[in-house]
């Protein structure tokens, strides 16, 4: 998540791929990732508790990174540590449906998470950035063709019709 976030731009470029790469990282270990973040707390292993898991460096490297975006502007004004605890919330969920719920229809797991991840991260934007980020992304999901051009996970097949 580090190197991801360390290459990016821009706060919102970084929060977008520390949030791909946390999905990545769910999706490839899905064995891990249940025993860290989707068994009953007496499961989990010891060196893993709420106050290791806040205080861990991808946390607060995201801290840092939404507040970066609040300090230039980007991000709208607010608490950093909430607003990364809501962005952790949505990459932790779609992992968490994709693994729990492999059955589902859903559309190719990629192209899913990072829509939701670019829906999260346009909804902090302040109206001067989002006006600058209006690039066809906005309404990228109710046209998936469109991600093709805007995207790097371009090379990944699209949702099948009538699954979008």
């Amino acid at each position: 998540m580090d190197e991801a976030g360390a290459a990016a731009e821009g706060p919102l470029e970084a929060m977008l791929a520390r949030g791909m790469a946390y999905v990545r990282f769910g999706l490839e270990n899905p064995e891990h990732y249940r025993i860290l973040f989707m068994s009953r707390a007496k499961q989990a292993p010891a060196s893993f508790g709420a106050e290791e898991l806040e205080r861990s460096a991808s946390f607060e490297h995201m801290v840092e990174t939404v507040q970066a975006g609040i300090d230039a502007g980007v991000l709208r004004p607010g608490n950093a540590r909430l607003m990364t605890i809501a962005l952790w919330a949505s990459a932790h969920g779609i992992v968490s449906l994709l693994i729990a719920m492999p059955r589902f229809p859903w559309p190719e797991p990629l192209w899913l998470a990072e829509q939701l991840l670019h829906f999260q991260g346009h909804a902090l934007l302040t109206k001067e950035a989002l006006a600058a980020h209006e690039d066809g992304c906005g309404d990228l999901m109710l046209d998936p063709a469109r991600w093709q051009t805007h995207h790097p996970y371009a090379h990944v097949p699209l949702p099948a019709q009538g699954r979008t």
